[in-house]
């Protein structure tokens, strides 16, 4: 399930933050409990949050449309460039983290997209994107999210972009 494999990325993406002290990182969830999209949403806003990021994995369907799941795979961000007025924009913030998301597990790059209409993206107050680490129905990405190793590099890319949006930020 989706939530379980986010669950566990953000936990090794936790581990990583916990062992420095400059970024603040605050997780809307630690355990296996359902949060509704308006309190994530709430929470950045509220601690008027330099960036906010959201961590998913995509998947693909097609009503009454015979597929090949296996032909749709990758990672791809959605951001939303409504804050202005900022060093690092959404767009750069979502640009920073594909890319090295990308190149340390070495799948296919999908891009940065506008997705104003995800809701965490519409109502927070900040830089925003949210990240689709690859597609739990594609069966080379799912073996990708299933590799502890693989997604202990990939967080490593995660806090490394983040990194680079702080200082790009500051410059």
């Amino acid at each position: 399930f989706e939530k379980d494999t986010v669950l566990d990325f953000g936990l090794k993406l936790k581990e990583i933050f916990d062992k420095q002290s400059e970024i603040k990182v605050y997780f809307t969830r630690l355990k296996d409990v359902y949060l509704y999209r308006r309190p994530r949403a709430d929470l950045a806003n509220g601690l008027e949050a330099d960036f906010f990021l959201s961590i998913h994995n995509n998947n693909y369907t097609a009503l009454g449309t015979p597929v090949n799941f296996n032909a749709v795979r990758g990672s791809e961000i959605h951001y939303n460039e409504k804050i202005k007025g900022r060093r690092v924009s959404s767009k750069r913030f979502a640009t920073l983290i594909i890319n090295n998301i990308c190149k340390a597990i070495d799948t296919k790059n999908r891009g940065a997209v506008k997705g104003s209409e995800l809701y965490v993206l519409g109502h927070t107050n900040m830089p925003s994107a949210l990240v689709e680490i690859g597609f739990l129905t594609n069966e080379e990405d799912l073996k990708l999210i299933q590799d502890n190793e693989k997604m202990k590099v990939c967080a490593e890319a995660v806090y490394s972009a983040i990194v680079q949006a702080f200082q790009e930020n500051e410059e």
